[in-house]
C-alpha cells in the first residue's frame, strides 16, 4: 500500500465555522515518521448566543475571522500502529465597532490532541481491500484560551475521543470513513463525529478530497 507523504499544505476554509476533516486509513511504517504544517482560514457574521442567533452587525460585532496554524505528526510504532499528535495556534478578531468592549481579539495556543491508530483488521473484499482500524484519543487545551466570547478560539474542553476507520481501497483510487463517539467534560456536549474521505494515490503521493 503506498505511503502518505504529507507537505506543507494550504487550506482555506470559507465557511461559517471550521471544517472537520477526517482522518485516513494509512500508517507510517515502523520507524517512519510523517510532519506536515497547516494553515486554515474560517469567518462569519452570525453566530449563536444560547439558542438565539445572532447578527453580528447588528451587535456590533461585526465579521470575525479566525486563522489556524496546525502541527502535525505521526509515528510509526510497527506496521499496524501510529502514535499521532496534532497542535494548533489560533487566532481571532473582529472588525465591529464593539471591538475592545465586549470582547478582545484573541490569538494562543488552542487544543493538543494525542491518539493511537491501530489496524485491527485487514483482508480482501470484492475487487478491492478492507481495512478497519481503531483509533482512541484525547483532546486537551495547552492554555486557559478565551471560550467564551465571539472571538473564542476554541471550546476549552477535555475530550475522550472513542474513534475507528473504515478504510476501503481498489487500485489507486480509496475510501475513509470515519466516526465514533466523543465524550466532552462541559459544554458543548458529547459528539458522534462522521467524516468521508475520497482520494486517489498519484505514485507514492495520496490526493485527497474532503
Amino acid at each position: 500500500m503506498p505511503r502518505p507523504i504529507h507537505v506543507l499544505s494550504l487550506i482555506l476554509t470559507l465557511a461559517a465555522s471550521a471544517t472537520a476533516q477526517g482522518d485516513t486509513g494509512f500508517l507510517r511504517g515502523t520507524g517512519r515518521t510523517d510532519m506536515a504544517l497547516s494553515y486554515g482560514l474560517d469567518y462569519y457574521d452570525h453566530f449563536w448566543v444560547g439558542d438565539t442567533k445572532v447578527d453580528g452587525d447588528a451587535a456590533g460585532v461585526g465579521e470575525v475571522e479566525r486563522d489556524y496554524f496546525n502541527l502535525y505528526a505521526a509515528y510509526g510504532l510497527d506496521e499496524d500502529t501510529d502514535l499521532v499528535l496534532n497542535a494548533a495556534y489560533v487566532q481571532a478578531s473582529a472588525d465591529g465597532p464593539g471591538a475592545g468592549t465586549g470582547f478582545d481579539d484573541e490569538e494562543d495556543l488552542q487544543d493538543l490532541t494525542l491518539g493511537a491508530k491501530w489496524r485491527a483488521y485487514e483482508r480482501g473484499a470484492g475487487k478491492g481491500r478492507l481495512s478497519v482500524f481503531l483509533t482512541p484519543a484525547t483532546k486537551l487545551p495547552m492554555t486557559d484560551y478565551e471560550d467564551n466570547a465571539v472571538t473564542a478560539i476554541g471550546d476549552g474542553q477535555v475530550d475522550l475521543r472513542f474513534r475507528g476507520i473504515v478504510h476501503y481501497q481498489i487500485g489507486v483510487f480509496w475510501a475513509s470513513l470515519e466516526g465514533g463517539y466523543d465524550r466532552r467534560n462541559g459544554a458543548p456536549g458529547d459528539e458522534v463525529p462522521l467524516d468521508l474521505t475520497l482520494g486517489g494515490n498519484a505514485g507514492r503521493v495520496p490526493i485527497m478530497a474532503y
